[in-house]
C-alpha cells in the first residue's frame, strides 16, 4: 500500500484488495433490512434518520447533532489498511449522506504529518485513527485532541475501550496468531501453540518474522511475558527469516518461500479471500497478541458536527459488528461473535485468549520491548 496521502476520489484508491473485501461484506453483515440499495455497503443494517441517526437499534446522533451534520465532510487521517478504510467510509455515507476525505500514511509519516501540522497550528484531520496509541496520548497531552462521549460511552467504558475525559478512544483492537502455508504444511504437522515456533522442523529459514514496529511490540512482549527472556533468542537460534515489512513477509508466505510465521490476524483473513494458502492458527497455550488501535476527534473536528456524528458512528454496535468480518477485534465486548469460512472464530474481548499490550504497558516497556527483540536477532539498536 502506498505511503503517500490519498486525498483522491475514492474510486482511484480501490485495489485488488479491496474488492475481496466487498466479497467478505456480504457474509458478514449485521442483519436487519433497510438502510439503502441492496448490495450496497451499508444494506445490512437498518437505518432511521426520523429522529437523529439510528443503527439497528441503537442511537449514534441525536436530532440537533444530525441536522447540524448534514450535508457536511469530515476528514478522516488513518494508519490502518487504507482498502479496509474505505469500504468502512462508503457504508458511513451510504448511511449518512456525510462524505468523509481520508488521508492514508504508515504510522511514522502520519506522526511526521501530524506533528507538523500542529506545531503549525492548521491540523488537517477532524478524526483521527492511529495503530500507535502512544501518539493519540502525546496528541492529548498536547491538546491536539479532545474529549468527547459517544452514545456507547457506557459500553465502552465497561469493555476498557475508554476512561472518562480521555480524548483517545480504542476503536478495535489489531491482533497477531501464527499463520502457515497449507500447501507446504501438512494439517498434522501445523503449529498450534507459540512454543511450537522453537521446533527443530522449522529451523533453517522455515520461519518468518516482520521486524516488530509499534504494533508489533504486541507479540513480541508476549512472547517475553509468557514463555521468558530466553523465548525470542531461541527462535532467533533457528535462522528465521527477517522481513522489512508485513507485506513482504506475506508474499514469501503465499509462494511457500517460508512455512509459519507470526501474523497479522487481519492480513491472514484478507490472503485467505485472496485465495493464497495461508491458514490463520489461533494459539492453544495463550491465544493472540492484541494491541489498541485509537481514534480521537480533534480540536478542527470538535467544531464540526458532521465530525462528532462520524466518531460516534465507528463506535457503535453495528459497525463494530462490521469490521469484525475483517480480521479485527471489535473493541466492544457486547457484540456477537462472527464467523468467516475456513476461519478460527476470534477471540473477544474480556476473555483470556485474547493477550492485549495496554497503552499504559506500552508506555511503561516498548522501547525495552523492541530493544530486546532487536538484541535477540543481533539488529542494532535504531537500525
Amino acid at each position: 500500500m502506498s505511503d503517500r496521502a490519498t486525498s483522491l476520489p475514492r474510486f482511484r484508491t480501490r485495489t485488488l484488495l479491496g474488492a475481496v473485501l466487498s466479497a467478505m461484506v456480504a457474509v458478514t453483515g449485521c442483519g436487519g433490512g433497510g438502510g439503502g440499495a441492496t448490495g450496497s455497503p451499508g444494506s445490512d443494517a437498518a437505518v432511521s434518520t426520523d429522529d437523529g441517526l439510528v443503527i439497528d437499534g441503537e442511537l449514534i446522533a441525536d436530532k440537533a447533532l444530525f441536522d447540524a451534520a448534514e450535508g457536511g465532510s469530515v476528514s478522516f487521517y488513518s494508519t490502518s489498511d487504507a482498502a479496509t478504510e474505505e469500504l468502512i467510509i462508503d457504508r458511513f455515507t451510504e448511511q449518512t449522506g456525510i462524505t468523509v476525505t481520508l488521508t492514508r500514511l504508515t504510522s511514522a509519516k502520519m506522526e511526521e504529518r501530524v506533528r507538523s501540522e500542529v506545531g503549525a497550528g492548521r491540523f488537517g484531520a477532524d478524526v483521527l485513527r492511529t495503530t500507535d496509541p502512544l501518539f493519540a496520548v502525546e496528541l492529548a497531552e498536547q491538546q491536539a485532541l479532545v474529549p468527547w462521549a459517544p452514545p456507547s460511552a457506557d459500553e465502552l467504558t465497561r469493555s476498557g475501550a475508554m476512561r472518562p475525559g480521555d480524548p483517545a478512544i480504542t476503536s478495535m483492537y489489531g491482533a497477531y496468531a501464527l499463520a502457515f502455508n497449507n500447501r507446504v504444511v501438512a494439517p498434522q504437522d501445523a503449529p498450534t501453540t507459540w512454543t511450537d515456533l522453537l521446533d527443530a522442523k522449522w529451523a533453517g529459514g522455515k520461519i518468518g518474522l516482520a521486524r516488530p514496529s509499534a504494533s508489533g511490540a504486541a507479540w513480541v512482549e508476549l512472547g517475553l511475558r509468557t514463555f521468558g527472556p530466553d523465548f525470542w533468542p531461541q527462535v532467533a537460534a533457528s535462522s528465521p527469516r527477517v522481513f522489512d515489512s508485513v507485506s513482504v513477509q506475506s508474499e514469501a508466505l503465499a509462494r511457500g518461500e517460508i512455512a509459519v510465521s507470526v501474523f497479522p490476524i487481519s492480513s491472514a483473513f484478507v490472503a485467505a479471500e485472496q485465495g493464497a494458502p495461508i491458514q490463520l492458527v489461533i494459539p492453544e497455550d495463550v491465544g493472540v497478541a492484541a494491541f489498541p488501535v485509537s481514534i480521537g476527534l480533534t480540536t478542527a473536528g470538535a467544531d464540526n458536527p458532521a465530525a462528532e456524528v462520524f466518531a460516534n458512528w465507528l463506535l457503535s454496535k453495528s459497525t463494530q459488528q462490521f469490521m469484525a468480518g475483517f480480521g479485527t477485534i471489535p473493541a466492544r465486548s457486547d457484540l456477537a461473535r462472527v464467523e468467516e469460512a475456513g476461519q478460527p472464530v476470534l477471540p473477544a474481548v474480556g476473555t483470556p485468549q485474547l493477550q492485549i499490550l495496554t497503552t499504559a504497558d506500552q508506555q511503561a516497556r516498548r522501547d525495552e520491548i523492541l530493544t530486546s527483540w532487536n538484541r535477540a536477532f543481533g539488529i542494532p539498536t535504531g537500525g
